[in-house]
């Protein structure tokens, strides 16, 4: 009798000490998805789920574990690492259906973060149907802004506005409170397409939906309002208000102490603009936080102002390595090239070479992805024609089909022949009209997308020797040395650019036939300068595009689509980009 006691309390002691460590386990991987944000406690919670799946030999707990530990290492911008523990649970078992959201979910931030946009969306779709399966709107919600991001990276505003919008529909009809981050989304899509009314409204909702604590964000965005529209004492008060109001020694101070310091960079008080750069990155490095290359490139910048090189090329080449870890391409290039400037300018020209074939490179790349997206584009439109066609050539057919039976039942003897006759012989001839058409169709299609090609190679060529450098060229003409010819050769090919405005205007011609006649004929009054800028919108480049072909800054671009639009006699909530594509 007491062995069989003992046995029993054994087994009981036994099932409460495993469900003991199960509902520990439970509580450790909770922890570690609640803290996701904050990396060491995230690490900690799931390095303590590991060891126990692996005392428990749970196998899906050690999976589970990994998957937000790589979360954890993603918000510490460790993406090697991350993306190696993501990949490991991809095949999690089905019943972990959340989990596999979210799994897909931070890969698709991960691949948007180094730049494949295209994997990106395709993990953002899986994870939307996962969160569809468990019925998790806030984390659909969640995906849905993420696709938006996308779009707005690559100048697709309108289709960026429609996944905000649905985000922000999608929690208010489920009654979830916090719906602050869709409407600042909505607002910063409204800034960027120059509707600042709208972005301002947007804000004052966004506002009404935090508490105090996060006003910060809020006052952030009526700052680059503001400071987009070069009304830069209001911007610089609004920056202060976000100070004030946000934690210090978190990344969102860090991000308002470096907006000030773009003010007073703009206004030309270096001083200034250092302090508030060097305060904002001591809080990135002290606490480890990322995306320090923004402002290591802005000090590096202030430094070049201030005349201090060597001080400069210090911060520029830091900010070089953490672009570079982060897979940033645009930055890269960039900061290659205020390198190179910098490194010519002290007649460092090896250096000067190396950097300058860095920039090219990572520039190329974006200009060969932007025009194979537009290649891609195109061919879709010339399948679509094709179709159409072979669509329009059956549907004769048939018509010709039926009228010709009907007619044969009707008709009796020689009348029946006769008609039948003429109408094979309609038919014959139709059918060849048509296939002369086609092949007519056909001619035009490939000449399309020839002339499409040569416009796009030309207008890529304009914005790459646009791209030249005047400081390395300045300095060439004080400076002998190994190095000059070297540069002096890809200066050259900058000196070519007179004729391609003329050549530009005659390949968009033969693309967009009737273009400029048709925008002259609806508005009168509109200069030259008016119908270049109509050429480039209508050729889909982005404002930085459209600022080196134009010789001019960026701020410069935003405010001659503003003019062109009140001369094209467009309303507030009529897009400017969409009407020059689509209506003319």
């Amino acid at each position: 009798m007491r062995r069989v006691t003992a046995t029993l309390y054994w087994i009981f002691g036994f099932v409460v000490v495993a469900q003991t460590q199960t509902m520990q386990l439970d509580q450790f991987l909770y922890n570690s998805f609640k803290y996701r944000s904050t990396v060491d406690s995230a690490l900690h919670y799931s390095n303590k789920a590991f060891d126990l799946s692996r005392e428990l030999k749970y196998d899906d707990g050690v999976i589970l574990s990994k998957v937000y530990s790589g979360i954890a290492l993603y918000n510490d911008d460790q993406l090697d690492t991350a993306r190696s523990l993501l990949f490991e649970t991809i095949n999690l078992s089905g019943e972990y259906v959340f989990e596999q959201g979210m799994i897909n979910w931070y890969l698709g931030k991960l691949h948007r973060k180094t730049g494949s946009l295209d994997l990106a969306r395709d993990y953002y779709e899986i994870a939307i149907d996962k969160f569809k399966q468990v019925d998790s709107v806030f984390f659909q919600a969640g995906v849905l802004s993420s696709l938006g991001i996308i779009e707005g990276i690559l100048g697709n505003y309108n289709e960026a506005l429609t996944l905000f919008t649905d985000a922000y529909e999608l929690k208010l009809n489920n009654n979830l409170k916090d719906q602050s981050a869709e409407l600042n989304n909505i607002s910063i899509v409204y800034r960027r397409l120059g509707n600042y009314e709208k972005a301002m409204d947007y804000i004052k909702m966004s506002m009404k939906h935090k508490d105090s604590s996060e006003l910060h964000f809020s006052y952030s965005n009526i700052g680059n309002i503001f400071n987009a529209i070069g009304l830069l004492d209001s911007a610089l008060h609004y920056y202060n208000l976000a100070i004030d109001k946000s934690k210090p020694r978190t990344i969102e101070h860090a991000n308002h102490l470096g907006n000030l310091g773009s003010i007073y960079y703009k206004r030309g008080l270096y001083d200034l603009a250092l302090q508030y750069q060097l305060e904002g990155l001591k809080i990135r490095e002290e606490g480890k936080l990322p995306n320090q290359e923004g402002p290591l490139g802005a000090i590096g910048d202030i430094y070049l102002q201030l005349g201090f090189s060597d001080r400069a090329i210090h911060y520029l080449k830091k900010a070089y390595i953490k672009a570079s870890q982060s897979y940033n391409r645009q930055m890269i290039s960039s900061l290659a090239e205020t390198l190179a400037r910098n490194f010519a300018a002290t007649n460092h020209f090896d250096s000067a070479w190396y950097y300058l074939n860095i920039g090219r490179a990572h520039e190329d790349t974006l200009q060969g992805e932007e025009a194979q997206k537009k290649f891609a584009d195109q061919r879709v439109r010339l399948e679509t024609l094709k179709k159409q066609n072979e669509i329009d050539l059956l549907k004769a057919e048939n018509e010709l089909f039926t009228y010709k039976r009907k007619t044969m039942v009707a008709g009796i003897g020689i009348v029946s022949l006769m008609i039948s006759i003429v109408f094979l012989t309609y038919r014959k001839k139709q059918i060849s009209q048509r296939k002369t058409i086609i092949l007519e169709k056909n001619r035009l299609e490939k000449e399309l997308e020839k002339n499409t090609a040569q416009l796009t190679a030309h207008t890529l060529g304009m914005i790459h020797r646009k791209n030249g450098f005047e400081e390395i060229e300045n300095q060439l003409l004080e400076v002998d040395g190994k190095g000059k010819s070297k540069i002096k050769s890809i200066i050259n090919l900058n000196k070519a650019l007179g004729k391609d405005w003329d050549n530009f205007s005659m390949y968009f011609s033969q693309v967009h036939t009737n273009f400029f006649e048709s925008l002259n004929e609806k508005h009168d009054g509109l200069s030259q300068n008016d119908l270049r800028l109509c050429s480039l919108i209508k050729m889909n480049l982005g404002t930085k595009e459209i600022a080196l072909l134009l010789n001019i800054e960026t701020k410069s671009v935003k405010m001659a689509k503003y003019r062109l639009k009140k001369k094209l006699l467009l309303g507030d909530e009529e897009d400017l980009i969409r009407f020059i594509q689509h209506q003319i």
